[in-house]
């Protein structure tokens, strides 16, 4: 019987599989501290990831080979000794976070952004105030595109266009778009 057994997502994997893809995933978001993936894939990795950590928390001689038979990656799990768990030092868990995106464009999957507490991430830039943001449309709307900034952007168009346009035949903008392309590749038909 399976009394009080908490069940675990199967994400429709098998168990190899499915241990990998969640061990890959938490050691991703450890070394990124965030990371973009299914809503469903995320609570299971918060799961697991919230278990490595509370396992290297412990003060005991096994917590770094605890560590390293879950994630199977050394740069995690040094970074979790060298820097997570002085970021965490006060807390008991409840190290990361969840953060609902929406839905995928492509197949409508809900996705979810992964982060740990306290990472950069997690900081957002200061709102604007509604004052500074009507002056930048105001902006915006009053400033017109100068014709040849926007040219001289565009790497090799700028001089052409506007020499072509004085002339009065803009229809070709290119360089060398009145050549065959055997003269701009500096050979002739009969030598191709």
């Amino acid at each position: 019987m399976r009394h009080q057994k908490k069940s675990l997502k199967k994400l429709g994997r098998t168990k190899s599989h499915r241990e990998a893809l969640v061990s890959n995933l938490a050691v991703s978001l450890i070394l990124n501290e965030y990371m973009v993936t299914t809503v469903t894939k995320a609570k299971v990795s918060k799961s697991f990831v919230d278990k490595v950590i509370s396992a290297g928390m412990r003060k005991r001689g096994d917590s770094t080979k605890r560590m390293m038979q879950l994630l199977k990656n050394k740069l995690a799990v040094q970074k979790i000794k060298d820097i997570l768990l002085k970021r965490f030092a006060g807390r008991s868990g409840g190290y990361t976070t969840i953060v609902k995106l929406g839905r995928r464009k492509g197949d409508g999957a809900e996705m979810a952004k992964l982060i740990l507490i306290g990472s950069e991430a997690v900081r957002r830039p200061k709102k604007k105030s509604s004052k500074s943001k009507k002056k930048e449309a105001d902006q915006k709307q009053t400033k017109e595109p100068d014709k040849k900034n926007i040219l001289d952007r565009v790497k090799g168009i700028g001089g052409k266009f506007t020499d072509r346009s004085k002339k009065g035949s803009d229809t070709r903008i290119a360089k060398g778009a009145d050549r065959t392309s055997p003269e701009i590749m500096g050979k002739s038909r009969s030598g191709i």
